[in-house]
Formats: C-alpha cells, structure tokens, sequence
C-alpha cells in the first residue's frame, strides 16, 4: 500500500496513514522512507549483500530469509528488488494474499507459484511458445477433467487451446482456478487440488517446465528471481510440515528462489537440516541496547527511520524516546504505538509522553493474548505457566546485565513467534520485549 503525503507527516491523519504504510513495496516509498540498517543490526554483513553474494556466486540459488515478525524483512527485500534492477526478472508474491495461510502445504506452494509465474509473465507481456506449454497444461487439463463430474467445462478449455490461441491463455485460466480452490476450499479431498497434491513429483516437474519455458522466453542476460513471502508467519507445526517434511519439494524447484521462514526454526532441532539445504540469511532485529542496559547506535536508527515518515514537530523528543526504548527495536510495533496513539480521543500534535504512554498499553494488552499456547500442541509445554517462568527468568537475568545465550527448544520457539523473546543477532542474545518485561512486573513475577 502507498500513501500520499506531501512532506513528512504532521497532522494526526497523516501519522496514522504513514504509520499504517506496512512494508515498503513500492519505488515511491523506497524513495521517501527507507534508512539503511545495516550498521545497526549486525556486525557482519547486511541481508542484501549476502543475498547479492549468493546469488553471484550460485545459480538455482536456494535461500531462506529469517527474522522477527515487524523487523522488516518485506522492506529489505524490496530493496534488494530495487537494487538488482533489470539484471533480474523477478516474480514475488505473499502467501498472505495468494493463499489459506493456516492450512499452508508444499504442494500447494508449487501450484500457487506456477500461477504466479505465468501470471507475472503474461502481466509482462513475455510471450511463451506453445511447445513449451503443452505439456504442462495437457497435465492440469487431463486432472481436471477426471475430477469433475461432467466434461463439458474442460472440453472447452481444450476447445479454446485448439482453434489458434495458444496454450497460455487456457493454462493460465486453469491454474487460477486451482489457486481458488487452494484458498477458499483447502480441506476438501474433492478437488482437483486435492488431487494435485497426490503427485508431487509430477507437481515438481510442471514447475520446472515454466520455470524452463519462462527463463528461455525473458530477454537474453536476465536471471530469473522467485520470491515467496509470509511464510515465515507460519505456526509451529505448519512451518515444520512445509520447510522439514516436505523440504525436497522446495530444493527441487530448479531456480533462484527466496523464502522468508519463521525465526523459531532456526531454534529447533531442524535448523541443521535447513542449513544443509538452503542459504540461511537472517535478518536482525535492530538492537537498541546492549545486554547491560547501554544505549547503542540502533537507537538512533530507528529514531532516524520514525524521522523519515514523522515531522520532528508532530511528537515530542521525551515521547519519541520513550516510544524507541519500550517497542525494543521492533519497526512494526513502534509504527502501530504511532497510529494508535494519533487514534486517541485527546490526540493532538505534537504526541506527548502521555499519549505514547496510553498508546503503549494497547500493545502490552495484546501480549497477554499472543503469549499463549500454540493451537497445535507442541512437545513438551503443556501449560502457560511454562512461558511465563522462562520470561521471568531471562528477564531477572536481563535486568541483572547479564547476557540470556540462546536455547533451543519448545518454549522460546513459542515465545520467539509472539516477539515476547527478541533475538539480537549478530551476538546472538535474547532480550524480554520491554512491554513484556512491564506485564511481567503487573503479575508479580519480577521485583
């Protein structure tokens, strides 16, 4: 989504349109808003340049991109777009849109992509032999026609491949048709879907096929680019059952391909099987303290990235402060404090301390709600009191200026996906949310 704001916001309506931009998807926006963050989240290189390193030195490059939710993975990748330029025809595109993002399977993910590509092909004006085509759309075409109750509709896809339109154009339309019935009936073991996902190496092989057929059709000397996004909003269990039991899936997509996967991954028995199969590039939250409570240079980052969409005006120095110290570095919650704060009854600019204050209460409240057991039980955490004693534990620590080393197991996976634990890289240290830290003190659990 892009607004328009002339100048840097300094009305409360502009606050709130500029504080619910979301990523920076679009060139205009980039322009406007983005502040490099490099420096800050790590001392040893960027998301970018790894990304461009891997990409220069691999082809059919398999790369998982992780990090906290709100850390502002879709930014940076929109960037890395920007800065690739037309060396790459990318196609990228969010499961969040395209697909049901609770019932998320491998299988699915292939067809979506499938669509996409031909679909970001046609939206190009890439034109695509027909020979390359058939075969593919002869295999969704002879699926569909067995899985439907009449033929008629499906005779007329082959009708309307026959009399000179080509291939493209009834594929297409049959592969929207699938991307519906993966979104709107998921559970259904009546579809074609369904059907579809019996065959996954047949899947795998359709995709390849356009993939083959797009990269022979794109003018010479560009590399083609694929990009799956919000997976990394996954659950527990769906992350696992897509990334883990079904990884030979998503390496054997013959091509470039980016995927964003939950952070919690990365602290599970699993990560070793995911570092042997793809490049794991993390992207780390911006640290804005040290383990002991010592200010460090992403504070002033993350003052300058709210700087670039708020007018020094429209808040006060004590409230942007305040703002930066209690949402920890995370982008996503320091802009939602924002808006709401601009949404009070009593709002006026400049924001004050109070009117972060209040803002600030809404986010601690959706803590007690997001700290929760997951819907899908995971082995061994069987109670909420569980994730409460390990917070008060690193927070104890954390309060002492003493480091929380990573672990890894159920309960700080489960405490990572709400962003109760936040995971510092670059020193790999856990820090309590700061406005998990007050709830904690609310429950009588600190001193």
């Amino acid at each position: 989504m892009s607004v328009e704001v002339i100048g840097k916001a300094r009305t409360l309506r502009d606050i709130r349109r500029v504080c619910g931009l979301g990523p920076l998807n679009s060139e205009a926006d980039l322009d406007k808003f983005w502040v490099d963050t490099d420096a800050a989240r790590t001392i040893q290189f960027g998301l970018r340049s790894r990304i461009r390193r891997t990409l220069e030195d691999e082809h059919d490059a398999r790369i998982l991109v992780y990090g906290h939710g709100g850390s502002g993975k879709s930014t940076e990748l929109s960037k890395l777009v920007e800065d690739l330029g037309a060396d790459y025809f990318t196609v990228r595109f969010s499961i969040r849109y395209e697909m049901n993002l609770t019932a998320v399977q491998a299988e699915d993910l292939l067809l979506v992509l499938t669509e996409r590509l031909l679909q970001e092909a046609q939206d190009k004006g890439i034109s695509i032999g027909d020979a390359a085509l058939k075969p593919v759309h002869d295999y969704f075409a002879t699926v569909t026609r067995t899985m439907t109750q009449g033929r008629e509709s499906s005779l007329a896809g082959g009708a309307e491949a026959s009399v000179g339109t080509g291939f493209f154009g009834p594929l297409l339309k049959l592969l929207a048709s699938v991307k519906g019935e993966i979104k709107l009936n998921v559970h259904s073991t009546e579809t074609v879907v369904a059907a579809l996902r019996k065959r996954p190496a047949d899947l795998l092989q359709q995709i390849n096929l356009v993939i083959n057929a797009v990269r022979h059709a794109i003018p010479q000397g560009r590399r083609l680019l694929l990009i799956i996004e919000d997976l990394d909003k996954l659950d527990i269990a769906s992350a696992r059952r897509v990334f883990v039991e079904n990884v030979n899936l998503l390496t054997g997509i013959v091509a470039d391909i980016i995927y964003t996967i939950p952070i919690f991954t990365f602290h599970s028995p699993d990560a070793e099987i995911l570092r042997n199969q793809f490049h794991a590039c993390g992207l780390a939250m911006i640290k804005i303290l040290e383990w002991d409570g010592t200010p460090t240079p992403g504070f002033d980052v993350v003052r300058q990235i709210i700087l670039r969409r708020i007018d020094e005006s429209a808040i006060a120095p004590a409230a942007l402060d305040l703002l930066i110290k209690k949402t920890g570095g995370v982008l996503q919650h320091a802009f939602e404090v924002l808006r709401n704060a601009a949404l009070l009854d009593n709002a006026e600019t400049p924001l004050s301390e109070a009117h972060i204050t209040e803002a600030l209460k809404f986010k601690r409240s959706e803590f007690w709600s997001e700290i929760a057991l997951p819907a899908t039980k995971v082995e061994g955490v069987t109670s909420l009191d569980q994730l409460y004693d390990r917070l008060a534990e690193y927070a104890t620590r954390q309060l002492r200026g003493e480091k929380n080393p990573p672990k890894v197991d159920a309960i700080n996976q489960i405490l990572l996906r709400s962003c109760a634990l936040v995971e510092y890289n670059g020193d790999r240290w856990y820090g309590v949310h700061p406005l998990v830290i007050d709830n904690l003190r609310e429950l009588g659990r600190l001193d």
